[in-house]
């Protein structure tokens, strides 16, 4: 499921009708200092990180920040 819609409880299937089922891996690379952080998301919000750019998607959904920060296995240290 994905990360922003289980963060901000919405209705994953009314975002993206039949295409609900398929989830895209996402690597985080410039929010965390130091840190890559990895995400599942839907198509919409695919789109949405796509369109928007890290900062301005973290801004708008800045309880997924808060979800991240307390999975700590989500994340690997750049070298």
């Amino acid at each position: 499921m994905c990360d922003v819609c289980k963060s901000h409880q919405k209705n994953t299937y009314q975002l993206n009708g039949p295409k609900f089922r398929k989830t895209h891996h996402n690597t985080l690379f410039n929010i965390y200092k130091n840190m890559n952080a990895n995400i599942e998301l839907c198509r919409y919000h695919d789109v949405e990180l796509f369109k928007f750019g890290e900062t301005k998607f973290f801004t708008h959904y800045y309880k997924l920040n808060d979800e991240l920060s307390e999975k700590t296995h989500r994340f690997k240290y750049k070298a």
